[in-house]
């Protein structure tokens, strides 16, 4: 744990030297301590403390928080449904937040209203709204059946999908930034947005890292935990209503970046070995030093331009997902 939360903070401190300006790693040190108390000023010129502290560190920090709650997410999701290839976005998250960003996007709905952005409040109304009526829809067969939610996600992500289609179908040409949130990005982050996202991500992440032993007896099966006194039905509730929240913060203000929450937990798994009080935190390191580093890529690699995140992560993470499942096949061989 210790190694993995030094790993990430190294890739953070990379990320915020690199791009049009360098900025050494020793003077990042250097301006980092200076804002301690008693500490002096650095000496480093006006400009570095600028580009550090009001463009990059805001990026380095969401982009670690949003990884970190996708990947955590993820490997609950995939404990819970007993599904490797679950991601945070199975039950019906991005579909609901993409239609509801694209609807503010094309219909002409301001941006912010009073100061504050209205994208990201409706990229997170959309994404709770879309699970919570695959959950209604579960709810309504007696118990949870997990397969009745999938489908029910699976059937709500397809009707979004059709209409955030038709809207972008109908609207003017210029559909780049619909695209550009659809695809994941950070180049609006500010140090507000992952001060928000961390208050649906905080507590989030408490119940998921609480519910980690009992998820360990759920992976025998209900009857089994049942048996042994769990209470199979606030299981399933607390995990969905966590791992859901925790997804709509982060994809509200990244927009929706795939792989993380899929890649991330079978990193873990292979590193760690299956035991979830292990694999829910370290997926979080994973995930966010993944997510550092593929944002790094997307602000550099066509410099002075810049790639959606999400598509630097997904020519990382489908061949990384693929070889798992060759993997996988050749051992069942």
């Amino acid at each position: 744990m210790v190694a993995g939360l030094a790993v990430a903070l190294l890739a953070a401190m990379v990320a915020a030297s690199q791009g049009s300006v360098y900025i050494p790693l020793n003077a990042i040190i250097e301006m980092l301590g200076a804002r301690l108390p008693g500490v002096g000023e650095s000496g480093h010129p006006d400009s570095w403390n600028t580009i550090l502290w009001q463009l990059r560190l805001p990026r380095v920090a969401l982009a670690l928080i949003v990884g970190a709650g996708l990947a955590m997410s993820g490997a609950a999701y995939q404990g819970l449904f007993k599904n490797p290839l679950a991601d945070p976005y199975l039950v019906g998250v991005a579909s609901g937040a993409g239609l509801a960003a694209t609807i503010v996007l094309l219909t002409g709905i301001p941006l912010y209203l009073a100061g504050v952005g209205i994208l990201p409040i409706a990229a997170f109304g959309g994404g709770i709204t879309s699970v919570a009526i695959a959950y209604t829809v579960a709810r309504r067969v007696q118990g949870t059946p997990l397969t009745t939610l999938i489908l029910a996600g699976v059937a709500i992500s397809a009707l979004a999908a059709s209409v955030t289609s038709l809207l972008m179908i109908r609207s003017d040409p210029d559909l780049r930034p619909v695209l550009s949130w659809l695809m994941g990005s950070f180049i609006a982050a500010e140090w507000s947005d992952s001060l928000v996202v961390l208050l649906y991500l905080g507590p989030s992440v408490c119940v998921l890292l609480g519910f980690a032993r009992i998820l360990n007896v759920v992976q025998l099966s209900e009857e089994h935990a049942s048996m042994l006194g769990v209470d199979v039905e606030r299981v399933k509730i607390a995990l969905i209503v966590a791992a859901t929240l925790a997804t709509a913060a982060a994809v509200s203000f990244s927009g929706l970046i795939g792989f993380v929450g899929l890649v991330a937990p079978h990193v873990v798994r292979i590193l760690w070995g299956v035991d979830y009080r292990f694999i829910i935190p370290m997926s979080g390191l994973v995930g966010g030093t993944f997510l550092v580093l593929a944002d790094l890529v997307a602000r550099t690699i066509v410099s002075p331009g810049e790639l959606p995140v999400g598509v630097v992560t997904a020519f990382c993470g489908a061949p990384f997902f693929l070889f798992i499942l060759m993997r996988r096949r050749t051992s069942e061989v």
